[in-house]
């Protein structure tokens, strides 16, 4: 499965998109409280823009993606996206109540803006991760003689 893809105009199209599907999923991010989206569409866009990379089989830029390293950048994600929300029962707040966590900014606006930031960001990369985790998976499945899968 990772082998350079054939066709040339291919390679050149995916490496002239890779950095504007990366660039849009920044925006979707960071204007997630204004407008649709947050960390789990940016984290679809970023996935999907490794995932392009794994496919066409831009080597440099590939290489150093390992199942293990993805699935612990997933399990930080998660960390990070729990821990924010637990931090404010430690400051008298509830679950996730941005409000109360001193450290994120002067008023509870300011607050709320910050901590929803930081738990969309785990949110981001638990699912870009989790896609590329899934897609490495099952490229490297093992197949028997008969062609079904192990």
């Amino acid at each position: 499965m990772r082998r350079r893809h054939d066709s040339i105009i291919v390679q050149k199209i995916s490496k002239l998109l890779i950095p504007f599907i990366q660039l849009f999923a920044l925006y979707v991010f960071f204007h997630g409280h204004h407008s649709p989206g947050g960390g789990f569409q940016a984290g679809v866009l970023i996935g999907a823009s490794f995932i392009l990379m794994f496919l066409v089989g831009m080597k440099k830029e590939t290489q150093h993606f390992s199942v293990r390293r993805e699935f612990l950048i997933a399990v930080l994600g998660l960390g990070i996206f729990l821990g924010i929300g637990a931090v404010s029962l430690f400051f008298g707040g509830e679950l996730f109540d941005y409000s109360k966590i001193p450290f994120l900014g002067e008023v509870a606006p300011y607050r709320r803006y910050f901590g929803i930031l930081i738990a969309e960001g785990g949110v981001l990369l638990v699912v870009s991760m989790t896609l590329v985790v899934i897609t490495h998976v099952l490229a490297f499945l093992p197949v028997d003689r008969e062609g079904e899968t192990c």
